[in-house]
C-alpha cells in the first residue's frame, strides 16, 4: 500500500500535470494521517537491535552500523546530509561518508517500517596528535570564481589543525590526474599550524584549464599534506566550464514574397539563433554559413558577435538566393562553423524546405514518411482521396478500441501544419482526434466531409499522431476517419533506408523428388530503419492476357461466360485445387448461420463499398503468404491486402485489382437495397456471409452466400440460395495477378444448397523469414528453399516481391526460375587457395579421378585417412574428405549429377568426410556417434570449428566408435547439428595468424574430447595447437606452431581475473624472451619460431613496501600487505602508543612477492586488546616502515 501526503500532490501541480488538477482540491481530499508522505505503521513497532561506531573519527570517510536487514540508515552534522544506506541480508553496513574536519556532534538516524527508528548523537573528535585538513579555498579565475576553458587559475588555500597536537613543518603539495587540467605550481609550505588554529596562503597554487575542457567538467586536485612524519590526504573538487554552442531556432525574413519560407526563385535573410548551452562566455565569435547544394546560393556567408554569454543565445544573420528550378518540398542542408577565442570550434547543421513539405500518400503507401502505428488496427491507405488518388484510412476496429498512425520529425523552423479530415462515426461518441507531443489540438465525429485543418508548431522534435477511437457501443456510417494532403512545417529529411537486393533474380536446378536452397540478402545503406515483407507470387511472370472491361453501372453485361466442364479443377502455378460438393469425394454442404452471433457491416452508402483491414484472428497462409487482415467488399469478393470496391467483375487471373481474391459472388450488389453483410471470427475460422443481398437496380437476387477461411490453409464457399448466378466470377487469385483458380466466370454453374473447396499441396518455393526490420548499414540474409517433391520435370517460374518503406524501392520484384529434372547435370565451382586444402566431390562423376575433377592440384599430392593413417589416392569417393595440394589460389568447375543424401562411414576417433551437393548444417546420427563441437574445417590460419558442411570441401569429425551418419539435404528429417563452443565463452583466448587457442578454464575429461584438434595436416600447412593436441588449457602448457609465413601475429585477450599480482607470460623457450599477457594486445615475431610455453608466474615488486591496513579502523579483524622486491628476513610488529610490543605478527625468511597478513585484535598471549590507535612496524634488512591503525570496538 502507498500513501501520498500533501507534498506529492504540491509537486504534481507544479509538473503541470494533469492539466485539470487543483491543489488546493487534493490538498484537503488526500490528507490522510498526517503529511508530506508516510510510511504507515501498522504496530507499535518492534526493536531494531543497533550497534555503531563509539566515536566518529575527524577525517575518516566510513561510518560502520549494524541494525536489522532493510534499515535506513543516515549521517548528518550540523544540519547537512553526510552519508546514506541500507542494511544487507548481513545486517551490516559500512555508510560512505563525506568527512568531516571539525569536532562536534553528529547526528545517527535508523529507521525501518514496523521497527522503532533510533535517533542518536555520535562524537566527531580527532585522533591523537595533529590531524592538518583543508579548511576552505578560493579561486581567481580570469577576475571572478568561475574555472573556466583557457584560462589560468590561482588558488588561496586555508590550512585547520583539528588535531590535539602542534603541526610543524606544514607543507602542501597538489597532484592531478585529468588531461584537461596541467598544475604550474603544486607545492606551498605553511610553516606551523597549532591545535584549531588555520594558516592561510594566498595564491598559493596555480594550473591551466585546456582549451578543449568539456563542459561541466568536474575535476579533483589531490592534496597530500605533511608535517614532521605524519601525512594527511585530503583533496579539492572543482568545476570547469566551457561554451556549448549549436544553432537554435532559424527564421526566413525579408524573403520576397513575406510568407517566412524559401520558396523557388526568391532570396531571403536566415537568421540563426545561436546557443550557447554552456557555462562559459565565449569572445570574439565568428560564424561561416556553407552547403553544397546546387539549387541554393549563399549572397552572404559570414556573420560575427562580440561574445556569448554563458546559458544565453543572439542571433547571426546571413542572405541567400534560391534557384527557380528547385522543386517543391527540396530540402537544402546547410553547414555552421563557428569559431571564437582560445581556439573553440564548433559545427553545426540544419535544414530548411523549400516550398510546401508535403505528404499526400500518392506513392500509395506509407513509405514517403517514418509513420508508424498503434492501437487496434493499423490505418491503410485508401482510394477515398480529397485530392489526388490515394488518401489514410484508419483501421477497422471494434467497438472499445482504437487506430493511431503517428509520426515524428525535427521542425527546423517556427510554422504550422495543415491537413485535410473527413469523418463517418457515431456523432458525440465515436472521434477522430489529432495530437501534438501528447496535446489534444482537434476532435471530429459525426458526418464530416473533408475540412481543412491548421495548426502553429514551434522549432524542434515534434511527435503529430491522429487516433480513431471508438466508445463501447454503436456504429454509424463508415465508422472510420481519412486524412489526405498533410501539409508539414519546414521540417528535416526524414531518416530514409534504401534497400537493395543481392542477387537480382535466382535459378535452381534440382531433380525429382529433391531440394534446394538459395540465400537472397536484403541490405540498408539508408539512415532510417528499413522495414520489409515477402510476397511469393508464383505462375507465370506475365499476367493472363483477360481484356480488363467496366461496365457502365447497370448496364447488361454481354461478355461470353466460362465454366468449367468438371466439379473440379487445377492445379493452378502455386499447388491450388477445387472441388465442388456434386462431386462424390467433394466437400459437404453445411451451412452455418452467423446473421445472430456475427457483427453486421453497416455504413451510409454501402453500394460499391469496402470494410478494411478486419481482423482474422489467426496467421492465414494464401499462395505462400501470411495475412491476418481482410477486407470484405460489397460485391461479393474478400481481400487479403486491396480496398478496390469494382463492381466489374473480371476473369481470373487478371493483373488488375482487386488481388490478393477469393472472388464468392463477384458482381455488382447493392447492400443498399436490402439485405445484411455479417462477418464472425472464431479461434480456428473465420466467416463472412451475404445475406439476402439484392444485385444492383433490376439485376435479380437476392443471394446468400458465404465464405469459411479456416487456419489449416482451405477456403470453403457455401451457397444458401442463389437467384441470378450467371453473371459473376467465382475463384481464387494471387497477389501480382498472375495466377489464380477461375472456376466460373459470367456462365450458369452456382444453385443453391452448393459448398466449393480450395486447397493446395506444399507450395514449391518458400522463403523464410517473410518480413523484418533492418538497421542502417545492415542486412539480413532470406533462406529460399525450393521443393520438387511434388513437381513433374520442366520448368517453374514464380517471382519474390520485397515491400519496403524505401520511397524510392517500396516493391522490388526477384524472379524465379526452378528446373526440374531426373538427373540433373550441374555444374558447381570450388574454391580453393595455395598449399594444402581438404576437398571432397560435391557431385556423381563417372570420371572422378583428382586431375579430372580438380585439374589445377599438384599430382600425386592426394592423401585419405583411416586406420593406418595417411594414404595416397587417386580416386575420389562421395562422403570421403581429402588433402590435396594446389600451387597457387583458384577455383576448379566441376560437373555431374546432384547427389541429395549419402551415408559415410566412420572410424572411432577422427574422420576425414565431406558432404553432398548442398550446403547442410547437420547430420543424421541415430547412434550419437558423432562428439559435440568437433567438426572442422582448414583455411589458410590452420584448423577452424565449422557450423556447416559445403559442397566440395573436406572436413575433420570426431567419433566416440564405429559406425554411420547420414548427410542429407532433406530439412524434414531431424539433424544433429554442430555446437558452438560455448564451453570456450569465458576464456582467455590466444591466436596465432587468426587460429585462436584457450586458457586459463578448466574442463572435464568428456568435454575434453570435444576440444582436442584433428591430426596435424601436412609439412607446408598451417597449425597451432597446445602440445597434447588440445585447443585449451587450464594453468600451463606447450604450444606446438607449424608456421607457413614468415612472421607470426599473436593476438590474446586475457579476460579472467585470476588472482591479485599473477600474470600470465608466454616464454620462447630457446631464447627464454618473455611475453607478459594482460588484458588484450598483439605482438608480431617470427614465424620461424615453433614453440611457445604459456604460464602463469607471481609478478615480483620493484621495491619494498607497506600498504595501510584495511579496514582501518576495524573491528575485531583487519589485514596489512606488503611487497618484498627479493627474498629476505622479515619483521612484522604491532606496538601500543607506549612503544610496547602488543603481537609478533611476522618473523622469519619470506620470498619475494605480495603478501597479505591478518590481525585479529589480540596480543601475544591470544587475548582481545583494547580500542585505540596501534602501531605496525615491517623490518626487512635495511628497510623499515611504520603505519597506524584504528581497533574501535
Amino acid at each position: 500500500m502507498v500513501f501520498v501526503g500533501n507534498l506529492a500532490v504540491t509537486e504534481v501541480d507544479i509538473q503541470g500535470y494533469p492539466s485539470h488538477s487543483s491543489p488546493l482540491y487534493y490538498w484537503q481530499a488526500y490528507n490522510v494521517l498526517g503529511d508530506p508522505s508516510l510510511v504507515i505503521y501498522q504496530t507499535q513497532g518492534e526493536v531494531n537491535n543497533v550497534n555503531y561506531m563509539d566515536v566518529l573519527p575527524i577525517g575518516i570517510d566510513f561510518f560502520e552500523v549494524s541494525a536489522e536487514p532493510g534499515s535506513y540508515v543516515a549521517i548528518s552534522f550540523n544540519g547537512t546530509l553526510h552519508g546514506t544506506a541500507m542494511i544487507g541480508e548481513q545486517g551490516i553496513v559500512e555508510v560512505p561518508i563525506t568527512p568531516i574536519y571539525e569536532p562536534g556532534m553528529a547526528d545517527v538516524v535508523i529507521t525501518k517500517p514496523q521497527f522503532q527508528p533510533v535517533m542518536n548523537q555520535v562524537l566527531v573528535t580527532p585522533l591523537d596528535g595533529p590531524y592538518v585538513t583543508i579548511d576552505e579555498f578560493t579561486v581567481d579565475a580570469g577576475g571572478d570564481g568561475v574555472v573556466e576553458f583557457g584560462e589560468t587559475v590561482l588558488i588561496t588555500v586555508t590550512l585547520e589543525n583539528v588535531g590535539s597536537d602542534p603541526a610543524t613543518d606544514v607543507e602542501m603539495t597538489l597532484s592531478e590526474d585529468d588531461e584537461y587540467i596541467t598544475l604550474m605550481d603544486d607545492s606551498e609550505e605553511f610553516g606551523t599550524i597549532l591545535p584549531e588554529g588555520t594558516f592561510s596562503q594566498t595564491y598559493a597554487y596555480s594550473f591551466i584549464v585546456s582549451n578543449s575542457v568539456p563542459d561541466d567538467h568536474l575535476f579533483e586536485l589531490a592534496a597530500s599534506i605533511t608535517a614532521d612524519e605524519d601525512t594527511w590526504e585530503s583533496s579539492m573538487q572543482m568545476t570547469a566550464y566551457a561554451p556549448v554552442i549549436s544553432a537554435g531556432t532559424i527564421q526566413v525574413t525579408n524573403d520576397d514574397n513575406g510568407n517566412g519560407r524559401l520558396d523557388p526563385g526568391e532570396s531571403a535573410d536566415i537568421g540563426v539563433t545561436l546557443d550557447n548551452d554552456g557555462g562559459a562566455v565565449a569572445r570574439n565569435l565568428s560564424v561561416f554559413l556553407s552547403t553544397s547544394d546546387p539549387f541554393l546560393t549563399i549572397n552572404v556567408d559570414s556573420d560575427t558577435l562580440e561574445s556569448l554569454e554563458a546559458y544565453s543565445n543572439a542571433q547571426v544573420i546571413f542572405s541567400v538566393s534560391v534557384s527557380e528550378d528547385t522543386e517543391i518540398g527540396h530540402n537544402v542542408l546547410f553547414d555552421l562553423s563557428i569559431s571564437a577565442d582560445n581556439d573553440y570550434n564548433t559545427t553545426d547543421s540544419f535544414t530548411l524546405s523549400v516550398g510546401l513539405v508535403l505528404e499526400d500518400f500518392e506513392m500509395g503507401s506509407f513509405a514517403g514518411y517514418p509513420w508508424e502505428f498503434g492501437g487496434n488496427g493499423p490505418w491503410t491507405i485508401s482510394t477515398e482521396a480529397y485530392e489526388g488518388t490515394y488518401s489514410a484510412q484508419s483501421g477497422a476496429i471494434a467497438n472499445n478500441q482504437t487506430s493511431e498512425m503517428y509520426v515524428s520529425v525535427n521542425v527546423t523552423t517556427d510554422g504550422e501544419i495543415s491537413f485535410y479530415y473527413k469523418v463517418s462515426s457515431e456523432a458525440s461518441y465515436d472521434y477522430l482526434r489529432f495530437y501534438i507531443d501528447g496535446s489534444e489540438m482537434g476532435a471530429w465525429s459525426g458526418e464530416v466531409n473533408w475540412l481543412q485543418a491548421a495548426y502553429p508548431v514551434s522549432q524542434g522534435e515534434h511527435t503529430f499522431r491522429w487516433k480513431y477511437e471508438k466508445d463501447w457501443t454503436v456504429s454509424n456510417g463508415s465508422d472510420c476517419a481519412w486524412i489526405d494532403y498533410i501539409i508539414f512545417p519546414s521540417v528535416s529529411p526524414p531518416q530514409y533506408p534504401d534497400i537493395s537486393v543481392t542477387p537480382m533474380s535466382l535459378e535452381a536446378n534440382v531433380e525429382s523428388g529433391g531440394t534446394a536452397e538459395e540465400n537472397l540478402t536484403i541490405a540498408n545503406s539508408g539512415e532510417g530503419v528499413l522495414n520489409y515483407s515477402v510476397i511469393i507470387a508464383t505462375g507465370s511472370r506475365q499476367s493472363a492476357d483477360f481484356i480488363s472491361y467496366k461496365l457502365g453501372k447497370g448496364e447488361v453485361d454481354t461478355r461470353p461466360g466460362v465454366r468449367s466442364e468438371k466439379d473440379f479443377g487445377g492445379p493452378d502455378e502455386f499447388g491450388y485445387y477445387w472441388i465442388d460438393s456434386d462431386e462424390e469425394s467433394g466437400p459437404d454442404y453445411d451451412w452455418i448461420e452467423i446473421n445472430s452471433v456475427g457483427i453486421a457491416l453497416t455504413g451510409d452508402s454501402m453500394d460499391d463499398y469496402s470494410w478494411g483491414s478486419i481482423d482474422l484472428g489467426f496467421d492465414f497462409s494464401f499462395y505462400g503468404n501470411m495475412y491476418d487482415m481482410v477486407n470484405i467488399c460489397s460485391n461479393g469478393f474478400i481481400t487479403f491486402t486491396s480496398s478496390s470496391t469494382t463492381y466489374s467483375n473480371q476473369e481470373i487471373p487478371s493483373a488488375g485489382e482487386p488481388n490478393t481474391l477469393l472472388a464468392l459472388f463477384w458482381d455488382d450488389l447493392n447492400p443498399n437495397n436490402g439485405g445484411t453483410i455479417y462477418y464472425h471470427g472464431e479461434f480456428d475460422r473465420f466467416i463472412v456471409e451475404w445475406d439476402s443481398v439484392p444485385h444492383y437496380g433490376n439485376g435479380g437476387g437476392p443471394e446468400t452466400f458465404q465464405v469459411i477461411i479456416n487456419a489449416n490453409g482451405t477456403i470453403i464457399y457455401q451457397y444458401k440460395t442463389v437467384d441470378t448466378g450467371d453473371g459473376c466470377t467465382v475463384g481464387i487469385e494471387n497477389a501480382t495477378g498472375t495466377d489464380g483458380l477461375q472456376v466460373v466466370f459470367n456462365s450458369s454453374y452456382l444453385h443453391d444448397e452448393m459448398a466449393i473447396l480450395f486447397y493446395a499441396e506444399d507450395p514449391w518455393l518458400t522463403v523464410s523469414p517473410m518480413s523484418g526490420s533492418i538497421d542502417p548499414d545492415g542486412s539480413a540474409n532470406l533462406m529460399v528453399t525450393f521443393n520438387a517433391e511434388e513437381l513433374e520435370e520442366g520448368e517453374y517460374t514464380a517471382s519474390i516481391i520485397i515491400s519496403s518503406n524505401d520511397p524510392d524501392e517500396y516493391n522490388i520484384s526477384v524472379p524465379v526460375i526452378l528446373t526440374v529434372g531426373a538427373d540433373m547435370i550441374v555444374e558447381m565451382t570450388v574454391d580453393h587457395f595455395e598449399n594444402w586444402n581438404m576437398v571432397g566431390l560435391p557431385l556423381a562423376m563417372e570420371d572422378a579421378n583428382v586431375m579430372s575433377v580438380f585439374p589445377d592440384a599438384v599430382e600425386n599430392t592426394m592423401y585419405s585417412f583411416g586406420e593406418n593413417g595417411y594414404e595416397q589416392e587417386q580416386e575420389l569417393a562421395m562422403g570421403a574428405g581429402y588433402w590435396l595440394r594446389f600451387d597457387e589460389e583458384g577455383s576448379n568447375t566441376i560437373s555431374g549429377e546432384m547427389v541429395s543424401e549419402i551415408t559415410v562411414n566412420l572410424l572411432e576417433d577422427w574422420n576425414m568426410i565431406s558432404g553432398c551437393s548442398e550446403s547442410n548444417s547437420g547430420w543424421i546420427d541415430p547412434d550419437e556417434l558423432v562428439i559435440p563441437n568437433t567438426l572442422y574445417s582448414f583455411g589458410e590460419n590452420g584448423y577452424e570449428n565449422a557450423n556447416s558442411i559445403e559442397p566440395g570441401l573436406g572436413y575433420w569429425v570426431r567419433s566416440y566408435g564405429e559406425g554411420q551418419i547420414i548427410i542429407s539435404s532433406d530439412i524434414g528429417l531431424a539433424k544433429s547439428k554442430p555446437v558452438s563452443l560455448d564451453g570456450l565463452k569465458y576464456a582467455n583466448t590466444i591466436s596465432f595468424n587468426g587460429n585462436t587457442l584457450y586458457f586459463g578454464v578448466e574442463i572435464s575429461d568428456r568435454e575434453a574430447l570435444s576440444y582436442g584438434l584433428p591430426p596435424k595436416p601436412p609439412a607446408g600447412g598451417f597449425d597451432v595447437r597446445f602440445a597434447d593436441n588440445m585447443k585449451c588449457m587450464k594453468e600451463s602448457g606447450m604450444i606446438e606452431i607449424m608456421s607457413n609465413s614468415d612472421q607470426l601475429i599473436i593476438s590474446y585477450n586475457v579476460k579472467i581475473d585470476d588472482a591479485k599480482h599473477i600474470n600470465w607470460v608466454l616464454i620462447n623457450p630457446v631464447t627464454y624472451e618473455e611475453f607478459t599477457l594482460s588484458e588484450q594486445g598483439v605482438l608480431e615475431v617470427s614465424g620461424e619460431i615453433s614453440n611457445f610455453e604459456l604460464r602463469k608466474v607471481p609478478e615480483i615488486p620493484e621495491s619494498f613496501s607497506l600498504s595501510q591496513n584495511y579496514p582501518n579502523p576495524f573491528n575485531p579483524v583487519t589485514e596489512i600487505q606488503f611487497e618484498l622486491p627479493r627474498d629476505d628476513k622479515i619483521s612484522l610488529k604491532v606496538y601500543n602508543l607506549k612503544g610496547e610490543e602488543v603481537r609478533n605478527l611476522v618473523s622469519g625468511t619470506y620470498r619475494a612477492g605480495y603478501h597479505t597478513i591478518r590481525w585479529n585484535g589480540t596480543n601475544q598471549d591470544s587475548e582481545p586488546v583494547a580500542s585505540g590507535v596501534y602501531i605496525y612496524m615491517l623490518e626487512a634488512g635495511t628497510f623499515h616502515s611504520v603505519k597506524k591503525m584504528l581497533l574501535m570496538k
